[in-house]
């Protein structure tokens, strides 16, 4: 396969609960005895690049597209297809939907013989279809009022205004193709979304957190592998665990403030008052680890890292810590470790239970794949490079050899890290950020760091280019160049040269190739 083409499983989502596969580019679902012609006329996919597709279709079961269009959809809206501004008709025989209120006044002169008035004779009501041209057929939820009350701000508005609204907030887009909201696997690999004004919630509370969650964060957080995790599983476990609800809701509250000015301070209020509800709980949990409770303590572990990553003083808490604290690694870190560390032995249990997604990211053979020893690495120019920076036993700058170990061993983590993320390429995850080098350093190497010494802040500073990778992730935005700014602020500039060089470098080589 070209390079340029994407995984089967990244083009093609299977939906198990329909027996359909969805383009996640094209967001619509594709006939079994169409994707071939799909891969080569929109996508441009060569015949012998169609292969690995065409065997990964062959073992899903798939229905016909009369079989999925007579299905009656009860979990709306369905996963990765857009949800679109229509209307229902309330004759009470009749349950017409269509897009725009144009074609919903033709049918009622045509079917009921008499002009329609809107509001009373049809109401706004979100639609989804599976496929398009001659097999679009809409659906939507009987009485999905949580959904509906949401189009009222905007059919409040004249038709004048409702125009200029669209133009401000949505650019050229037709009304009747405007998506409400963002059903995000389409964009799991694009910069995140920005939602509009419809879809955040007008009032805060725990239910418009909950409401906002399931149709717009648990997007921003996944990727195509991970997906039914946190759009489905976390919900379910923060049903039955409340230190899950409360990270949940936590990281909702962060996600509206960053997009929402008018609501940053209740939302940071209620994201703090969360977070404090559910970190006790947690505390609790992990001192009695078992299998009924170790996918919550999971799931908490990765919502931790993301209410981390948003919040305000990230510089001191993303590796830092202050220097007036005792401990040397950062509360989300620290539990990240100690959650992984105790849930060894039910390990088992997570990589076959409803954590699969994300556990599957810390059991990758990226090391069996890459086939690369320490004896590979040694001969690596990153690592030949931060070697040579360790000052000379002569030097007035002199480290210790205990220094200068702790040095060495945390530089070739990272530059392991560098060939990691080089190999995953795409396919590189906030997930795998943290695997590649922050849940690999030693405490040795964070006391470095916490005390601020040369040696722990050069490295910091090259493992910026990895993280400058996540910056297109509305929880990591601008994190990686304030981190770096943070870090050149505490290293003295004698040791600025040593970094400023090999920055430029690497940008210029395309971050390394990732």
């Amino acid at each position: 396969m070209s390079l340029c083409d994407p995984h089967p499983a990244q083009l093609l989502h299977y939906l198990p609960q329909y027996k359909v596969v969805v383009c996640i580019r094209c967001r619509y679902a594709v006939q079994p005895n169409a994707i071939q012609r799909h891969l080569k006329e929109t996508h441009g996919i060569k015949r012998s690049h169609r292969l690995p597709f065409l065997r990964y279709i062959s073992q899903l079961k798939l229905n016909n597209a009369e079989t999925v269009l007579d299905f009656k959809v009860e979990d709306f809206p369905v996963p990765l297809l857009p949800v679109l501004q229509g209307f229902k008709c309330e004759h009470p025989t009749c349950s017409h939907l269509c897009v725009t209120e144009k074609r919903m006044k033709n049918h009622w002169l045509h079917a009921h013989g008499q002009s329609g008035q809107a509001n009373l004779d049809w109401r706004a009501t979100p639609l989804q279809s599976f496929f398009r041209g001659t097999l679009l057929k809409y659906f939507t939820k009987p009485n999905f009022v949580e959904y509906t009350r949401h189009f009222e701000p905007y059919y409040s508005l004249g038709e004048k205004e409702r125009k200029l609204f669209l133009e401000e907030h949505h650019g050229n887009v037709r009304e009747d193709t405007m998506l409400l909201y963002p059903v995000g696997a389409q964009d799991f690999n694009k910069p995140h979304h920005k939602p509009s004004i419809l879809d955040l919630p007008t009032t805060l509370n725990d239910d418009t957190l909950l409401h906002f969650y399931t149709t717009s964060t648990w997007s921003t957080l996944a990727d195509t592998a991970t997906a039914e995790v946190w759009q489905s599983t976390m919900p379910q476990l923060g049903q039955r665990f409340p230190f899950v609800m409360h990270g949940i809701l936590a990281c909702t509250a962060l996600h509206i403030a960053h997009f929402r000015p008018c609501h940053q301070q209740d939302a940071l209020l209620l994201a703090s008052k969360h977070q404090a509800i559910a970190l006790p709980l947690y505390r609790a949990a992990i001192e009695n680890v078992n299998v009924e409770n170790c996918d919550a303590i999971y799931a908490f572990a990765h919502l931790l890292a993301i209410y981390s990553f948003a919040s305000s003083r990230q510089d001191e808490e993303l590796l830092f810590v202050s220097n007036k604290e005792q401990n040397v690694i950062p509360s989300w870190l620290y539990f990240m470790r100690a959650g992984c560390l105790i849930l060894c032995e039910v390990w088992a249990q997570l990589t076959e239970g409803l954590m699969k997604g994300l556990a599957s990211v810390w059991d990758e053979p990226v090391e069996e794949a890459l086939q690369e020893t320490v004896e590979d690495l040694v001969l690596h120019p990153l690592l030949i490079y931060l070697l040579s920076i360790i000052p000379e036993p002569t030097s007035a700058d002199v480290w210790s050899e205990e220094i200068s170990q702790i040095y060495r061993d945390a530089a070739l983590e990272l530059t392991r890290a560098f060939s990691h993320t080089q190999y995953l390429g795409r396919q590189f995850t906030t997930w795998h950020a943290l695997r590649v080098w922050p849940m690999q350093l030693s405490l040795a190497y964070l006391n470095l760091l916490s005390s601020r010494h040369p040696a722990a802040l050069i490295l910091m500073a090259h493992f910026c280019i990895i993280l400058k990778k996540l910056e297109c992730k509305w929880y990591f935005e601008g994190r990686a160049t304030s981190l770096l700014n943070t870090v050149m602020s505490c290293l003295d500039q004698k040791w600025h040269h040593y970094i400023k060089t090999q920055l430029e470098d690497f940008g210029k080589q395309s971050n390394m190739g990732l």
